[in-house]
């Protein structure tokens, strides 16, 4: 700050504040140059001297004026008194302490992070549990073990694929290799339930080329196990009779070995009337790579079967074929219209079967009578020829629903 003083005083103050600064500071021969000032009132001054220059800084002739400055920082503050003889009188400068340094440890600037993304949890699909599994050694009969059905039909409530009232037990569903022929190869069936299993077929067959049927694993539904003493323990009740039916449904889901795989099989419904008396069979997938009947393809006809008739049910169209006539018959329901069936269709499917209207043509085609109560209602594959190699064939899902 420039301190502006009147003029008659200017040189006694600037030789005061000269030889204070020599009284203070220790400097020599200058204190004399005071006393030759002019005489005057007394006046204090206050300021700072700074650095080694010895600057002179914040001078004032009143205190409060200095202190509201902010004084001096360190040493180096004065306060002199300029007397009317040209005296200096030093006293202490009242000046504002340094301030002791607080030491404040820094706050770490946090370093930004990339938060570890949180592994995403793949969610996968244990497979089904086996909870059976059978094996039937080759060339043995249903008789042998392993080679027999395994209950499976649920012990409570109402009994799948039967009439509303019929209480469950186990018997009245089977799993079972069915190897009937004694000519097939060793076969294993292991699954969960009847409605999702698998069999392993290994089969060759016993003459080269043929379509010679070895083996039928399958689910079935086994009405003649709620047989009656009425009937003389030989069909179920008369509601199962076919004509008393108003609705007789089943849907399935399969897969067979892929097309590019050499075999021989269909799957079918297989199913039995009149105490094991009429076999009426239902295809549904076909894979024929055998050559029988002395020519390169395959059709019913060669086998001896007689076309008794096209029909559609459900937008597909079926050809009906009969071995024989009446009760005693065997009966196929084949898929489009009966065609050549070398190598065609696919390696899986699934639908939904009218059995219902299809066994009561079935009846009237065949000259039997349409009481003919159900016995079996089963569900699987027949293995003719695996190439002599496992191959599996797998169930995904089977239904039946009865209405009477």
């Amino acid at each position: 700050m420039t301190m502006k003083l009147p003029q008659s005083k200017f040189a006694r103050v600037l030789l005061a504040i000269v030889g204070s600064l020599a009284l203070i500071f220790g400097g020599v021969g200058i204190a004399s140059a005071a006393s030759s000032s002019s005489a005057g009132p007394p006046v204090t001054i206050y300021g700072c001297v700074v650095g080694s220059s010895r600057t002179l800084e914040h001078v004032y002739t009143n205190q409060q004026n200095f202190l509201n400055s902010g004084g001096c920082v360190g040493i180096g503050g004065f306060e002199v008194t300029v007397g009317a003889n040209g005296t200096v009188t030093p006293t202490p400068t009242p000046t504002t302490p340094t301030p002791t340094p607080t030491q404040t440890t820094p706050t770490p600037t946090p370093t930004p992070t990339t938060p570890t993304p949180t592994p995403t949890q793949t969610q996968t699909t244990p497979p089904p549990q086996t909870t059976f599994s059978e094996s039937c050694a080759a060339k043995t009969s249903t008789s042998a073990a392993g080679c027999g059905g395994i209950n499976l039909g649920p012990t409570s409530g109402q009994a799948p694929g039967f009439l509303a009232g019929q209480a469950a037990q186990a018997n009245l569903i089977d799993v079972q290799p069915d190897g009937w022929s004694g000519s097939q190869g060793p076969a294993t069936v292991a699954g969960n339930s009847y409605q999702s299993w698998t069999a392993t077929e290994t089969d060759t067959p016993p003459q080269a080329n043929s379509a010679q049927i070895l083996t039928y694993p399958s689910t079935t539904f086994n009405y003649y196990n709620i047989n009656t003493a009425a009937s003389g323990y030989t069909a179920p009740p008369a509601g199962y009779d076919i004509n008393n039916l108003t609705n007789a449904t089943s849907t399935y889901s399969e897969q067979m070995p892929p097309v590019s795989t050499k075999y021989t099989a269909e799957n079918a419904y297989d199913i039995w009337l009149n105490n094991w008396q009429t076999e009426v069979m239902i295809w549904t997938d076909v894979h024929y790579q055998g050559v029988d009947c002395g020519g390169p393809t395959w059709t019913p006809e060669c086998s001896g079967s007689k076309l008794l008739g096209n029909f559609t049910y459900n937008g597909q169209q079926w050809s009906l074929y009969a071995n024989g006539t009446g009760i005693n018959g065997f009966y196929m329901w084949i898929p489009d219209n009966g065609e050549a069936l070398d190598a065609v269709s696919q390696s899986g499917g699934s639908g939904t079967v009218d059995i219902g209207k299809m066994l009561q043509q079935t009846a009237t085609s065949g000259g039997f009578t349409a009481d003919a109560p159900l016995t079996q209602i089963g569900y699987g594959w027949e293995v003719a020829d695996t190439g002599g190699v496992p191959l599996n064939f797998t169930m995904k899902a089977i239904s039946v629903s009865l209405s009477g």
